[in-house]
Formats: C-alpha cells, sequence, structure tokens
C-alpha cells in the first residue's frame, strides 16, 4: 500500500506538506519517493507540465542543482503541445499530431521524475521537502520484495546504474560473471557492455533524449548462464 497527497499549489502549502512528512516518517524518510500521476485531460496534463516546469525554474532552496538537463526542452514541447491542442480544436485531423506533442511530453516527465528522484536518494532527509517542492506526489514505499534488475540515473551526466540481485547458491554468494547489454531500437539490436564481477554496473556516455533498455544475464561455473532479464524503458 502507498500513501499519497494532492500536489502542493502554493510555497506555503509544500512546506507544510514537507514538514508534515518528515515528522511522520521520522526514520523512515529513506523510503519514501516521488511519483508523478499526471492528469489525463489534456488541460489539465498541460497546466500540471507548467507547474512542475515553473518549480524547476524556482530551483526552491537550491535543491535542483546542477538543474535539470531538458528545460530547454521541456519549455519548447510545453508551447508545441499547447500550439498543437488550439490547432486540433480548430482543424479536423489534428489529434495525431496533438498526441505526438503530448508523447513528448510524457518521455521527458519521467526523466524529470528519475532525476527528482535521483536527487531524494543522494538527499533522504531532505526527501519530502525534495519532492514537495517538485510539484509531484509523495509516495511511502512499503516493504516489498527487491526487484532482480534496475535502472536509476548514475551521478554522471547521461549515465546511468545498473543493479540485480547476487547471484547466490543456498544462500551464500558465488562468484559469477555479470553480462550487460544495452539497445537504444527496443531491443532489435543489442550493444554489450564490459562484464563485470559484481551485480552493479554503470552505463556512460548515454545519447540524450534516447530511450535505452538494458539487459544482463549471469554465468557461474555450476549452474551455467541463466536466460536474459530485461530493464524496462530508461530515459537518458
Amino acid at each position: 500500500m502507498t500513501n499519497k497527497t494532492k500536489v502542493p499549489a502554493t510555497i506555503k502549502e509544500r512546506v507544510t506538506l514537507a514538514c508534515k512528512y518528515i515528522i511522520m516518517i521520522g526514520s523512515s524518510v529513506r523510503k519514501i519517493k516521488a511519483k508523478l500521476k499526471m492528469p489525463k485531460r489534456d488541460l489539465d496534463f498541460l497546466a500540471r507540465s507548467r507547474t512542475m516546469y515553473a518549480a524547476q525554474i524556482e530551483n526552491r532552496n537550491g535543491y535542483f542543482t546542477p538543474p535539470f538537463q531538458y528545460l530547454e526542452d521541456w519549455e519548447k514541447q510545453i508551447k508545441a503541445f499547447d500550439s498543437a491542442l488550439k490547432k486540433a480544436k480548430r482543424v479536423k485531423g489534428m489529434a495525431g499530431e496533438k498526441n505526438t506533442k503530448k508523447n513528448d511530453l510524457k518521455d521527458t516527465h519521467a526523466a524529470l521524475l528519475d532525476y527528482v528522484n535521483y536527487k531524494v536518494r543522494k538527499n533522504p532527509r531532505l526527501a519530502a521537502e525534495i519532492i514537495a517542492f517538485a510539484m509531484m506526489y509523495i509516495v511511502k514505499i512499503g516493504k516489498k520484495n527487491k526487484q532482480d534488475f534496475t535502472v536509476e540515473s548514475g551521478d554522471g551526466i547521461n549515465e546511468a546504474i545498473l543493479r540485480c540481485i547476487e547471484y547466490k547458491i543456498n544462500g551464500k554468494r558465488t562468484r559469477a560473471s555479470y553480462e550487460w547489454e544495452q539497445s537504444i531500437d527496443g531491443g532489435e539490436t543489442w550493444m554489450p557492455l564490459p562484464n563485470t564481477t559484481k551485480a552493479k554496473t554503470v552505463a556512460k556516455n548515454l545519447q540524450k533524449r534516447v530511450k535505452y533498455i538494458f539487459r544482463k544475464r549471469i554465468t557461474t561455473t555450476k549452474h551455467g548462464t541463466t536466460g536474459w532479464v530485461v530493464s524496462k524503458v530508461f530515459y537518458a
């Protein structure tokens, strides 16, 4: 189960909300994250995007430093979607263009969410306030099984940290080789990354504004090679 809050509309509401969560969660503050939950209605979606963009420009308390790398593109996308919405009302057959512009914003929002949650992971004691100032929902993470394969933003620009569950035999760590690959065409072709002996690697020099998927498999002397496990889409 998760706890959700309404998106705070003003600075005062954001501060109040952040303080409330810091007090409520206390030592468990590390177990919260940001969530988007964007409105479905086009005009509300556009308004929400503008609000989140304004929050990044405001950069309250300097939490969003260095800035989100797609701010300039985001501003252009907001204007393009606004224009497409107006055209769609006047001209028949413009729904396709409108949906394309909306999908561009969705991709940017996904990258923003990853950026905000990266800030949260780096500053767990300020997590609630960071999320509130980003104009996002605060979600308390309950206990759940660890995901087998995760991809998160790295410390550098256009980096991704890949992690998986460490291979064990009878509950004990065993020597293993972890293979990693990346794809930018939805899995049609794959490019190998260096193998590791640890259940973690960093993909560097990713292309800006490109959708990546990653996959991993593990080889051990005793059990041979596992099948490939594919990650969710990561927007670099």
